[in-house]
């Protein structure tokens, strides 16, 4: 009897790799562009809704999420004739 397969498209969680995705709050300020302060206050405020992870008392973030993050703020300019 012949078996039968399916072809599987991975998915983000199919290929999600914590160690190698996951920045510190220092890390995630660098990329971004921002101070860890402003990370810090995210965390007690959720003003922004950047998304983070805890595990105990440490706070890691994603880079995918970070990325999701920023393009969601993106801005776009209009044009103006005169």
């Amino acid at each position: 009897m012949p078996i039968t397969t399916t072809s599987h498209t991975p998915t983000p969680a199919d290929t999600f790799d914590f160690q190698v995705e996951r920045m510190t709050t220092a890390q995630a300020a660098g990329y971004m562009g921002t101070s860890i302060q402003f990370l810090r206050s995210n965390i007690v405020t959720k003003r922004h809704a950047i998304p983070y992870i805890k595990i105990g008392r440490k706070v890691y973030y994603l880079k995918s999420d970070l990325d999701a993050w920023l393009i969601s703020r993106r801005v776009s300019s209009t044009e103006t004739t005169t």
